[in-house]
């Protein structure tokens, strides 16, 4: 399922509208801006100097749920301080989930009008 046409989308699949893969910011402002039009709250640590390594990127919190996603390029890798953290919010019962562009249609679908939970978690 697509986003609404409220929601800005930049699509990280090839196509004649991009050219180039979209970077994790870019990424991270598409995934922001569709959380806040479904009525999402989204923390993101700005400066994280003196945080533990590895804490996911977001904290999306609204409709009874809190869901904890680390964002990455199509082509980027966790580094084995975020599996970690990962690991532990799953073991702790979070919904917990590794983003990229190519799973718009999972993002659109966790955080739009039907959100759909999380499947569960695991190391790659």
């Amino acid at each position: 399922m697509a986003a609404t046409s409220a929601v800005p989308v930049l699509s990280g699949r090839p196509g004649p509208a991009r050219t180039k893969p979209l970077t994790e910011r870019e990424w991270q402002a598409q995934v922001v801006a569709i959380a806040r039009t479904y009525g999402w709250q989204v923390h993101h640590h700005l400066i994280s100097y003196g945080s533990a390594a590895g804490w996911p990127d977001l904290a999306i919190a609204g409709h009874g749920r809190v869901l904890f996603v680390e964002l990455k390029t199509d082509a980027g890798r966790l580094r084995p301080e975020q599996i970690v953290w990962l690991d532990l919010l799953t073991t702790a019962g979070c919904e917990v989930a590794v983003w990229r562009p190519t799973d718009l249609d999972t993002v659109t679908a966790a955080l739009g009008p039907r959100q759909t939970r999380l499947a569960t978690w695991s190391a790659p």
